[in-house]
């Protein structure tokens, strides 16, 4: 497992540019510079440590992932 990247609930999976939240809510992601770039058909989005942005990323690697908790 990567652990210097993390998964955060975006895909464009459904139709390619159009990311779209776990939740189905459209979003326009702050991408770092070049990207997305699509390498190899990647559909899901990521942060690294390190990195100023997101980052477009294979949906089939194992990496961490970031999960979202609603408080009441």
């Amino acid at each position: 497992m990567m652990w210097d990247w993390a998964y955060i609930g975006m895909s464009d999976e459904t139709e390619e540019g159009s990311w779209v939240s776990w939740t189905g809510e459209i979003v326009n992601p702050f991408w770092a510079p070049g990207m997305p770039d699509n390498y190899q058909n990647e559909d899901c989005a990521s942060l690294g440590l390190g990195e100023i942005g997101i980052n477009d990323i294979n949906c089939y690697d194992t990496y961490a992932f970031i999960c979202y908790k609603k408080y009441f």
